[in-house]
């Protein structure tokens, strides 16, 4: 008796119910996979931590420390001042209306103060010697400049444009035109004339 030949496998209807399962769990796992890759990407990282072992800052070595500057002193009459080369001393300060002589004077609606003062050349040359030398500083802190035709009126030797040679001492009268009500009064005294002045000093004239 002939046999009837047998069906293909892939024509029997266990084979397409098999290839439907294997295919079906295949998609599944693709897609369980797709959501952990997703799931991982949206997950927040933790912020990264400050470093617990962070050196605090050192402090200031004593080099860096910025000392404040000690204040300049200020000198009394009668007192030794030195400037440099100059040396100076204020002997007397008095206040006055009129300046000059009977013969020549000069009046002020405010008040002359005139300053009697001594000034050494501890140079070892010749050095200029003028009341530009000179200048007053009140409690405001408003400057005054010497009254300029005050030499000729105090000095019988004036201190304009003198030349004094080294070693030895110059003594005059400087004067100064100024309000009535001006407190607080210090001399500024100056190392020099042009060139040579810069370095000062304050003397306190108690008025």
């Amino acid at each position: 008796m002939e046999q009837k030949p047998k069906k293909p496998f892939y024509k029997k209807w266990w084979f397409w119910v098999l290839a439907v399962i294997v295919i079906g769990a295949i998609g599944s796992g693709g897609e369980d996979q797709s959501q952990q890759t997703q799931t991982a990407q949206q997950t927040p990282q933790p912020a990264a931590q400050p470093q617990q072992n962070a050196q605090p800052a050192s402090a200031p070595t004593e080099a860096q420390k910025t000392e404040a500057p000690a204040p300049a002193k200020t000198y009394k009459v009668g007192e030794v001042v030195p400037v440099e080369k100059f040396t100076y001393t204020v002997n007397k300060v008095s206040n006055q209306k009129k300046i000059g002589n009977d013969f020549m004077n000069k009046t002020t609606e405010g008040t002359f103060l005139v300053i009697n003062v001594s000034i050494k050349n501890g140079d070892k040359e010749a050095r200029m010697m003028d009341t530009s030398l000179f200048k007053i500083k009140d409690a405001n802190g408003t400057e005054y400049d010497p009254f300029a035709e005050g030499d000729m009126y105090v000095n019988k030797d004036p201190l304009f444009l003198s030349n004094v040679n080294p070693g030895l001492t110059k003594k005059a009268n400087i004067v100064f035109e100024l309000p009535t009500d001006a407190k607080g009064l210090q001399l500024e005294v100056n190392s020099g004339v042009g060139t040579a002045a810069g370095k000062t000093e304050l003397i306190n004239l108690g008025k």
